[in-house]
């Protein structure tokens, strides 16, 4: 059934890119605050409550995500069931050695396992090459994103596999210094490829600091996050991508997509790393192959928890 081949086509699509934004293009280099009818509402460092210093060390996270997809407005069409966790293990280390200027720390990470929950008549997704794969990226000195590779190939050009672009969900942008109101915006542009179909994310997060708070008998600074994304398929890049391209312009084939997403967040006050985050998201995607046009939605739970300390 072409709905069922289309869903698998798709299905890593849905299920990263509602959750999980991921950097393949370079996105801006700083957050900028959003618009406050207060300007006192964003402090100055020394007014701060809380003024997280990011330090390297190294951690465990759990992501789960469950949910279902089904084809909008197709009443004899199944809405299915969805699941996945990855269990991720992350490095952070301070450096300088970087061509980016903006590098205040670099990743090393590795999926430890992963177990994806699908019914039986849709064929599961691969990941590329290497299904639990290691990623490397760079970090602002505030947490924002700057660059994520992994060593999974992909047919796409400058694209990262789902796996490795999930894990940047657990990095938390934050001010130098922040008090409860205090809200800013971070927006990341991001690369994955769909099967053989180059798919460009635009992720804005909007956070707004709430209050102390307390996560497994420490320390917490609750926080608040509304993601809002655009989706859609992107021109070639590259020779390979154009043969790939011209296959796809023939059949008419492309995506595009939105969707957006409510999370709660918990982070360390003093490191700012992420100790916990749920939330649910609603993403689009239409898919389309010459005429034929597949209106794909999914709604999706997530949690990611801390599974250790670490070095934190």
């Amino acid at each position: 059934m072409i709905y069922h081949r289309l869903l698998a086509g798709v299905l890593v699509a849905v299920v990263a890119s509602a959750g999980c934004t991921t950097t393949g293009a370079p996105p801006p280099s700083t957050p900028t605050p959003a618009a406050a009818t207060d300007s006192a509402s964003i402090p100055n460092v020394e007014a701060a409550r809380w003024s997280p210093t990011r330090a390297g060390g190294s951690w465990r996270y759990q992501l789960l995500s469950t949910g279902t997809v089904s084809l909008a407005g197709d009443s004899s069409a199944d809405s299915l069931p969805l699941g996945r966790t990855v269990v991720y293990s992350i490095a952070l280390t301070p450096t300088t050695a970087t061509g980016d200027d903006d590098a205040a720390f670099q990743f090393n990470g590795a999926v430890d396992s992963v177990s994806v929950t699908i019914p039986e008549r849709i064929p599961v997704p691969t990941a590329g090459s290497n299904s639990k794969p290691h990623f490397q990226g760079t970090l602002a000195a505030d947490g924002h994103l700057l660059s994520i590779t992994s060593n999974a190939t992909s047919p796409c050009t400058d694209a990262v596999d789902p796996l490795s672009a999930a894990s940047t969900l657990l990095f938390a942008t934050l001010p130098k210094g922040i008090s409860p109101g205090t809200r800013w915006t971070d927006t990341v542009s991001t690369t994955t490829c769909r099967g053989r179909l180059p798919i460009v994310t635009t992720a804005t997060r909007h956070y707004e600091a709430i209050a102390d708070s307390s996560w497994q008998g420490r320390p917490a600074i609750l926080v608040a996050r509304t993601d809002s994304l655009s989706i859609a398929s992107r021109s070639p890049s590259s020779a390979a991508e154009s043969a790939i391209g011209s296959i796809a312009d023939s059949t008419g084939m492309g995506a595009t997509g939105r969707g957006g997403g409510t999370f709660t967040l918990l982070l360390d006050p003093a490191s700012g790393i992420l100790l916990e985050s749920t939330g649910t998201t609603h993403t689009e995607i239409l898919v389309t192959m010459g005429s034929a046009r597949f209106p794909f939605q999914e709604e999706a739970h997530q949690t990611i928890s801390l599974l250790n300390q670490g070095d934190d």
